[in-house]
């Protein structure tokens, strides 16, 4: 198939263009009265300051874990 072999694997987090994958975890307040407020958690597609968040729920879940995503890498077109 020679569309694939024009593509190549890049194994790096960060794309060539500056889009990375981060995982973000950030509990709520730790100063009273404003403890143990909402923790959100997840997967981001992010870019400078700009983050989208990865949508990695199947339709049967309800959450998933950290160590969930294995991550290989981004197709570059040679």
């Amino acid at each position: 198939m020679p569309e694939v072999r024009a593509l190549t694997l890049d194994k790096k987090i960060t794309a060539p263009d500056g889009i990375a994958v981060e995982w973000e975890y950030s509990r709520g307040g730790n100063f009273f009265p404003f403890f143990d407020g909402p923790s959100r958690y997840g997967y981001y597609l992010t870019r400078g300051k700009v983050r989208d968040r990865l949508n990695l729920v199947g339709d049967n879940e309800r959450s998933y874990y950290r160590d969930d995503l294995l991550f290989l890498g981004w197709v570059i077109e040679n």
